[in-house]
């Protein structure tokens, strides 16, 4: 599964999407730093401009279950 589809069915998943995180396990190399990115464009939204479906319920339970220390680097304050 490509790194594209992998983030939509994490953000669009009705239930638990199982292909799309053992997938995302499958490519952690390649989904860390999307994942990253993911959370520093949120992070830069409006609060208006949060509301909109995202992936990051499973992002952050994945990130504990890699023990992913890059998703507890230092980052800008809200």
């Amino acid at each position: 599964m490509e790194p594209e589809k992998i983030l939509h069915e994490l953000t669009y998943a009705e239930g638990l999407p199982r292909e799309a995180l053992k997938a995302a396990s499958a490519q952690r190399g390649k989904m860390v730093s999307l994942f990253l990115e993911e959370i520093e464009t949120y992070l830069a939204l409006e609060p208006a401009g949060r509301a909109k479906p995202t992936p990051l319920f499973f992002i952050f339970h994945l990130f504990g279950e890699w023990r992913e220390k890059d998703a507890y680097r230092p980052s800008r304050v809200c």
